[in-house]
Order: structure tokens, then sequence, then C-alpha cells
């Protein structure tokens, strides 16, 4: 790693796209009931989260996170354009392309350049080479080749650079996988909710290449009516996982083995712990509830948080259905350093985020005149 590449002075006022030039991180979207170790190899042993060491993140001394508008992704004119709010996730590879989910029922992808024009769809419906029934997420492998994640026929394939088929990998989880990642040595990382009498109830599996599976990790107990509580977000780092639930700011890290290592925890007031309140809300009549919807890590090792909360207007109405998204929601960006429990970066933003990129930029979602999804792609600077 280029010593260039590391500060001492955190607070310097420095672009991603430097950074990524010299780092490629790993970007993951959400995690569902179950995180999934698929290795070659073994089961991991199971260590309960009982006990773990809990940091408690000091807060920010200067917090000031500065982003630059960098292209903006969909139009009306476009096939296939982004037309919901389920085209989610970005990836941007090296030739400075970026590739949009388009999910069921379109099941596609489309690849615009570094100026923000289509430039291909690749995929279509089916259960073949190059098809797909209900794409969940897309993410950046080893040797820019693109990694397609098919929840409904259960496996990845991987894509060249030109779209055609390079593998594919089966994950066998039933009833359906929810997310994967790539840990430093290859190692897929996978969410799913594996329903077996072995399985439930455990937060981590083994799937070996066959497509079996083997517990490892016992999950927290959760409350079964608050399907939230049993939810993860997740990011690999490395050869470690940090995993959190959407509706409590605690980050936990596991080793590769499916040892947790240690928790994190956020204490702020715009983001109370909700261990003993109700799940659902009244959309119309009551804010939304704080909810962390991405976790990142760059290859410095800082941990980037997206929670999506209340806009800073926010009012009661009459019917919710009569506000967009972005007139509900506003999103808060944060940087923590986990070595030193600090948090280094906090901004809010009033736009509807939606996570990161695989190298570090941040995507958020607006809807245009013409009810057209506008994903816009923004450059931080600290």
């Amino acid at each position: 790693m280029g010593s260039w590449c590391r500060s001492p002075v955190f607070d310097s006022r420095r672009t991603l796209a430097r950074r990524a030039r010299c780092f490629a991180a790993l970007n993951l979207a959400t995690i569902v009931a179950t995180i999934i170790l698929v290795t070659a190899v073994g089961v991991l042993s199971a260590t309960p989260l009982a006990g773990q060491a809990t940091t408690r993140l000091s807060p920010c001394s200067t917090c000031e996170l500065h982003v630059s508008h960098l292209v903006s992704l969909g139009s009306a004119s476009d096939p296939d354009s982004p037309a919901d709010r389920f085209h989610r996730d970005v990836v941007h590879d090296a030739r400075g392309r970026f590739f949009v989910r388009a999910g069921f029922p379109v099941n596609r992808i489309l690849v615009y350049g570094s100026g923000g024009i289509l430039e291909s769809v690749w995929g279509r419906g089916g259960e073949g080479p190059g098809e797909y029934r209900s794409i969940k997420q897309l993410l950046m492998l080893r040797g820019d080749s693109l990694g397609v994640f098919d929840q409904v026929n259960a496996r990845l394939t991987v894509l060249n650079a030109d779209g055609s088929v390079a593998r594919t990998q089966l994950l066998q989880i039933n009833p359906y996988p929810h997310q994967i990642a790539q840990l430093a040595d290859g190692t897929i990382v996978v969410a799913g909710g594996e329903q077996t009498a072995a399985a439930t109830g455990y937060l981590m599996h083994v799937v070996r290449p066959d497509g079996s599976v083997s517990p490892s990790v016992p999950a927290e107990t959760v409350d079964p009516y608050r399907p939230s509580a049993a939810q993860r977000r997740m990011a690999a780092a490395g050869m470690t996982v940090w995993a959190a639930r959407p509706d409590k700011y605690e980050i936990t890290e596991y080793a590769a083995d499916g040892t947790p290592l240690g928790i994190l925890k956020r204490e702020v007031d715009w983001f109370p712990d909700r261990e003993v309140e109700g799940v659902v809300n009244d959309p119309a009549r009551e804010p939304p509830h704080p909810y962390l919807t991405t976790v990142f890590v760059d290859e410095e090792g800082f941990i980037w948080t997206m929670v999506r909360l209340a806009d800073a207007d926010w009012a009661p109405v009459d019917d919710v259905s009569s506000i967009s998204r972005e007139q509900r929601y506003d999103s808060i960006v944060e940087v923590i350093d986990p070595a030193r429990g600090a948090v280094l970066r906090s901004q809010r933003f009033p736009w509807n985020g939606h996570g990161f990129t695989n190298d570090g930029l941040i995507v958020s979602q607006r809807v245009d005149a013409l009810g057209v999804v506008i994903l816009d792609v923004w450059r931080p600077e600290w």
C-alpha cells in the first residue's frame, strides 16, 4: 500500500478519486436475517456475541464532509431506465463505467459511460446463462469482472468486461439468499434466510462449492415480530466482516472464521435505541424512524455508514403517497475510524441516500418531473 494513501491528518481535504487510485474497496448493501460465508473448506466455529467488548464511539471534532456532484444516471429516453426505487445498486469499474441494477421484473443491467450516457443493456429474464429471475445485487470482483447476484435462481454470475458470462456459482440457500460480497482471499460472503432445523437461528453459515450449507455462528435473540431486528447491513474489510442491524447503530466485527471481535456503538439523539419500541409507525402522522441503510469499508479501514431519517422539514400529511421519498427523508453520512473508536466525519444531506459504490462514491435518488428515478453520484471530499 503506497505511503501517500495514508495520512495521520484525518481532516485533510482528500478526494476519494485520489484514494480510489490506491485502493479497491468492497461495497455491500442489504443484509437480511443471516450472513453466510462461501468457502471451499470447513465449517466456521460457533461463537456467541455475549461478552464481546463494546466501544462507544467518540464524536467528531471537525464533522464537515463535503461532496461534489459527479454524474446523473437515468433518463426517460433510456430503455429500462430506472423507474422505481428498486434500481438501487451502482458499481463503478476501472474504465469509468457505471453499472446499475434493474431488478425484478426487468432483470437487466444498465451500463452507463463515465458521462452518464447509457451505452448498453445486459441480460434478460430466464434461467439460462446470462439470464436472471431476480437481480438482487451487483458487485465488482477481482480483475474488474462484474458479479450479478440472482436471488431467485440462487446463484452468482460472473461477467467479463464485455458482458459475456465467465462462470457461475450456485448459492443453494432456502428460501433465498439476500446479498453477497467478497473477502480479500476471494471468499464469497452471502446473506440469506436459511430455514432448516439445523440452521434456524444462526447468523453465519458456510456454503460449500456444491451449494450445501452448514451453520456456524448463532444470531442474537430477537423479537420475531420485529423483522428488522434480525436483518444485517454488512461490509467486507480484508478478511473481516462488519455487520449492523438497520434499526440499531451498533456495528459488530467478525473474523473470517466467524469469531465476533468487538462492537462499535454510536450514541446520538437522532438515532435512539429502539430496542423496546414498536416496529410500525403511521407514516402519515409520525416521522419515519432512523434506519441504517448501508455499511461500507474503504481499505484504509475507515467505516462509512449511511443513515436515512426524517426530513428536516417533515410534517404530518393526510396521505403519505402524496409526497415523494425525497420530501420524507434526509440522509446522514458518517466516517468512523474503528482503530481510534472515533467518528471522523458526520454530515446531513437533504436527499434520499441509497448507498456507496464499490470505490466509495455516494449515490442518492430523486424523481424528475417526468416521474423517472434519477441516480445522482457524488464524490466525497475531506
